[in-house]
């Protein structure tokens, strides 16, 4: 595996690097709202983003962050209690 597949970036260390890399971590599956499931990016955002501002990258990656977020609320476990009776 080579040491670039070994990094992590999170959107913020993104951001302070100067140049806005891609959140792109090659796991591009699209939901039922056309956001991938790996970066957390709209299509559009995603076809996009080397046309993109460095200000409308930033927000972008904001909102990433705001769905990652949402979306990991939305998927909690949830167990039905008469699993367990």
């Amino acid at each position: 595996m080579s040491q670039k597949s070994n990094e992590i970036f999170t959107n913020a260390a993104q951001i302070n690097k100067g140049k806005i890399k891609s959140p792109c971590v090659n796991n591009c599956c699209l939901d039922q709202e056309d956001i991938c499931l790996g970066c957390y990016r709209h299509i559009k955002e995603i076809v996009g983003w080397k046309n993109l501002s460095d200000e409308d990258k930033k927000s972008i990656l904001q909102s990433c962050d705001t769905r990652k977020a949402s979306m990991k609320q939305k998927s909690s476990p949830y167990t039905h209690p008469s699993r367990y009776s």
